[in-house]
């Protein structure tokens, strides 16, 4: 009787976080059907320098395509930096998992924003992302338009610069893009912002391993109700990023003042540094992360950790 209610309990509590998820998904200052801000970058404050630099849309103008496909996640959507083929360098790879009822139309102004700083950023309209598989398919596919002569990315796309970026549940789906997935070799580096904790994703049957990750990692989450009470209390971001020891270099921290959808956003100064360092060598945005750095003095973050 006790394990029949227990799994009840759980049953319901994957119901209601399914539910508060969607219902996080409509951003203050979004357009209709938008998950994210048209405007977000000035939207968000920070009085921390390197954050506001790199929270600023970046030099690149931007062009950006939608390719159709069979399977159900519709098509893959690409932002990219305008002027690929006159580019005297091929550019760099963000994958991007979607969050529970977000899909990548819906994140269009966060996906300008990494393709102003020189990235390639494609996803696709995957709702159910945790398991990676339309990471693994949209990369491929990015991969073969890079070999395909025609093709706006024909030799355009850095392979030896791949990232996996994901929210919510698309955070245990980056991380199954970067260890169980065939294509988990190719990625460089990722950033997992406000992953279901490991409790919630095992009562939802969403599996993942961060002890599996070994790679450069970056676990974010916000301070508000729902974020720290019910997807990823503090206690489990700490345990992702404990369990992800085989990682060579590990950060995580908690922005104050933020929820669970407005992650989604509200980090990217910090996201975008990350990735900037990682797949393009910009050693100023490396400095965020030193010890004794800009993010752990921010006091916009609390529990910094970095390994």
């Amino acid at each position: 009787m006790h394990s029949l209610f227990g799994r009840a309990r759980r049953l319901v509590q994957g119901v209601l976080a399914l539910c508060s998820l969607s219902a996080l998904f409509s951003a203050p200052g979004a357009a209709l059907g938008s998950a994210v801000p048209d405007r977000y970058e000035t939207a968000v404050k920070t009085q921390a320098p390197l954050e506001q630099k790199y929270l600023r849309p970046g030099p690149f103008p931007t062009a950006n395509l939608e390719h159709p496909v069979p399977e159900k996640w519709k098509k893959y959507i690409v932002w990219y930096p305008a002027g690929l083929a006159e580019a005297e360098k091929a550019r760099p790879v963000l994958v991007l998992c979607n969050g529970t009822g977000v899909r990548a139309s819906s994140a269009a102004a966060m996906m300008r924003h990494f393709a102003s700083w020189g990235f390639i950023i494609l996803g696709s309209e995957d709702e159910n992302s945790w398991e990676g598989l339309s990471a693994q398919k949209s990369l491929e596919w990015l991969l073969a338009e890079n070999e395909r002569k025609g093709s706006v990315f024909y030799r355009r796309v850095d392979r030896k610069a791949v990232g996996a970026f994901g929210h919510s549940q698309g955070g245990v789906g980056a991380v199954n893009a970067v260890t169980v997935q065939p294509g988990r070799r190719l990625y460089k580096a990722a950033a997992v912002e406000s992953p279901t904790g490991l409790p919630l994703a095992r009562n939802l049957k969403w599996t993942y391993a961060p002890e599996k990750v070994e790679i450069p990692v970056f676990y974010l989450a916000g301070s508000g109700f729902f974020d720290s009470r019910i997807i990823i209390p503090p206690q489990e971001l700490l345990r992702l990023f404990e369990l992800s020891s085989r990682s060579p270099f590990r950060v995580m921290a908690i922005r104050r003042e933020s929820d669970h959808g407005e992650m989604l956003y509200k980090a990217d100064g910090y996201v975008t540094a990350w990735f900037l360092y990682w797949l393009q060598g910009d050693k100023a945005a490396g400095a965020v992360f030193r010890k004794g750095g800009e993010l752990a003095r921010n006091p916009l973050y609390e529990k910094v950790r970095i390994e």
